[in-house]
């Protein structure tokens, strides 16, 4: 069922989803004003889109957390 297909998928790619985001947060300083427009792109480009929720969400708590 659809549920458990989604836990199965975060529980696989969590450890890669929150690579994925320490690497678009860390070019957070290089890329300045652009920074969230690339990271949008970048989003766009992942695949499945729930895996590309996963970065979204580890990127947003990495934001949350630098405050």
């Amino acid at each position: 069922d659809e549920k458990s297909r989604l836990f199965e998928l975060w529980q696989n790619n969590l450890g890669k989803a929150k690579g994925e985001a320490a690497r678009l947060f860390g070019e957070r300083a290089k890329r300045k004003g652009k920074w969230a427009e690339w990271v949008r792109s970048e989003l766009d480009g992942m695949s499945p889109p729930e895996f590309a929720n996963m970065v979204r969400s580890e990127v947003n708590r990495l934001m949350a957390a630098a405050k």
